[in-house]
């Protein structure tokens, strides 16, 4: 029994391990795409925007109900929604946080 467990154990691990080296070959260097280049970066200001807020600009304006990003109309459109889905209005945590984000990253594109 004891012998069986133990070849068990063995041939997992060599699976494991092999899967493992597999991934690993397979895995694309982080240096390899140009990120390491002065200068270069490897990512744009929009793709970094997105990366750190977590949506992009076009989800945020659908979130938002934008036709454009005019800062009086992301105001009243955020203020609304923010408020209309307070909890203690019987609205959601979940949704009033998106509606924040998605205001959050429009703010982190304009200029101002």
């Amino acid at each position: 029994m004891a012998k069986n467990l133990g070849r068990l154990i063995l041939y997992g691990v060599s699976i494991f391990s092999r899967a493992l080296s597999q991934a690993i070959r397979n895995q694309p260097s982080a240096f390899d795409n140009g990120n390491n280049h002065v200068g270069g970066g490897g990512i744009s200001n929009k793709v970094s925007s997105d990366i750190l807020s977590g949506m992009t600009l076009e989800e945020s304006k659908q979130i938002l109900n934008l036709k454009s990003f005019d800062p009086k109309e992301v105001e009243r459109n955020y203020q609304y929604l923010f408020n209309a889905n307070d909890k203690r209005n019987g609205g959601s945590f979940y949704i009033q946080s998106k509606v924040f984000r998605a205001k959050e990253r429009i703010d982190l594109q304009s200029p101002t």
